[in-house]
């Protein structure tokens, strides 16, 4: 990698440089050439004083693909050491997601004199070389450039993806002990700054509304967070691969990233994105826990910091600790004052609430007795045979009464769920469950209603 300089002034643009030649009066004339769809608010043309050199980006591929720079003279040694960093974190990108979507061209950057970023088609414009900025703006390439939110309200599309896939850099590359995590608190600390606020840009009209750092950058990233967290790995990125690759080269709505989430996941999302995108606020929780010999029992509230939402339907991380051992826990809370009941082998000394920071939220919590206010149910309210079981589990009712029940494991995690017909007796089959210990609860007039049993085959 050799700059090259020169006191003739260089010009960059989009695409491949097709030809540099001398023209009279001691000029020179520049031919880029780009062959890919292109929104015309992603055109541009700089010219000044720039030194040129380039980085090879091996894609996933195997395609060997120019990073082209153009940099003011007095920023070269920065300059080659942000982009040089640059290159890895493209290359994460394209193995990631979808391929680079310009790989037959490029990717590049030209400095100018404004402060932040744009990206342009294959050739960003940035004022400096932070890793920040260069991966942000490179996020563009997919989310922006390749697909291009259809509506003013649907900016995040382009903003929040970008905010995120650069906390997913400092994920992938650290840049400091704790990037990632001092990354998801800096914006949970900026959206959690103002109770209210929408994803979803309310006024169009308003610039400075469209472009709002809090929403529709940093909320729009959290959004995304908490979507793979509920959604887990496999089908949060391979929803985002199908939007990419369904809606490549087009316009987007947020409909259009919810259908293809929805349709890899299975999952219905319309609750979520009512209370993410077009809600407004996030919830405190406060979470009360109390351990009996056998069992810890946790009790979920959340208060809302905007009427807009009644209620965040949200999987909670909770991270138990005692006697030297560690348990992660998801809770499934799907309303208020939920109550779980968790089977740790260790006495419980501390109760952690989402200590990997997946939600956009606030809490409390706190040790307090809550064993005196939850029913456990004696023998002549129900009984559950045979014990262990290994195939059908009956359940024998005091009184003949239709029942919502679940079974969960000791971590809580519910496996099982269904509603009991209006009999003294029915069957669940529990033939999916490997061996160990089971906690079913039926939902009558008591708060909860327990049974634990052992699957043994």
């Amino acid at each position: 990698m050799v700059p090259r300089t020169g006191g003739l002034d260089r010009a960059a643009s989009n695409g491949s440089l097709v030809s540099e030649r001398e023209v009279t009066g001691g000029l020179k004339a520049y031919h880029w050439k780009h062959r890919y769809a292109i929104a015309p608010y992603l055109v541009a043309i700089a010219v000044t004083n720039y030194v040129a050199f380039n980085h090879d980006v091996h894609l996933s591929d195997g395609t060997i693909m120019p990073m082209v720079n153009y940099v003011f003279p007095e920023n070269l040694q920065e300059a080659m050491t942000g982009t040089a960093q640059n290159v890895r974190v493209l290359e994460f990108f394209d193995s990631l997601f979808v391929d680079y979507p310009f790989k037959k061209e490029k990717y590049g950057h030209a400095q100018f004199g404004w402060g932040g970023g744009m990206e342009h088609q294959t050739m960003s414009f940035v004022i400096n070389y932070g890793w920040g900025l260069l991966a942000h703006e490179l996020a563009h390439q997919w989310f922006g450039d390749m697909v291009t939110c259809g509506a003013w309200e649907d900016i995040w599309l382009n903003e929040g993806f970008a905010t995120y896939l650069e906390g997913l850099s400092r994920e992938r590359y650290p840049q400091s002990p704790g990037d990632w995590y001092n990354w998801k608190l800096n914006r949970v600390n900026s959206i959690t700054s103002s109770p209210g606020g929408s994803v979803k840009v309310d006024d169009p009209t308003n610039i400075g509304r469209i472009f709002n750092g809090r929403l529709s950058y940093s909320k729009g990233s959290y959004l995304l967070h908490m979507l793979r967290w509920k959604l887990g790995e496999e089908h949060f990125f391979g929803g985002i691969r199908s939007y990419l690759n369904d809606m490549g080269y087009k316009f987007a709505r947020t409909s259009d990233l919810r259908q293809h989430l929805e349709n890899t996941s299975g999952q219905s999302l319309s609750g979520y994105f009512a209370d993410w995108y077009e809600g407004q606020g996030y919830p405190t929780y406060n979470v009360r826990w109390d351990q009996e010999e056998n069992r810890l029992l946790v009790r979920l509230d959340q208060a809302q910091s905007h009427p807009s939402v009644s209620f965040f339907e949200m999987p909670v991380p909770l991270r138990l600790k005692g006697e030297g051992k560690v348990l992660d826990v998801r809770l499934e809370n799907i309303s208020q004052g939920q109550m779980f009941q968790l089977l740790p082998d260790f006495k419980v000394e501390e109760v952690v609430f989402d200590p990997e920071l997946w939600l956009l939220a606030k809490s409390n919590v706190t040790k307090e007795d809550l064993v005196s206010s939850v029913y456990d149910g004696s023998s002549e309210d129900f009984t559950v045979f045979p014990n262990p079981v290994s195939d059908y589990l009956t359940v024998h009712l005091a009184a003949a009464k239709t029942l919502d029940y679940h079974i969960s494991d000791a971590t809580g995690r519910k496996l099982v769920a269904g509603r009991s017909p209006s009999a003294l007796s029915f069957t669940i089959d529990i033939r999916s469950l490997s061996d160990g210990v089971y906690i079913l609860s039926l939902a009558g007039n008591k708060q909860l209603t327990t049974r634990r049993f052992v699957v043994s085959k």
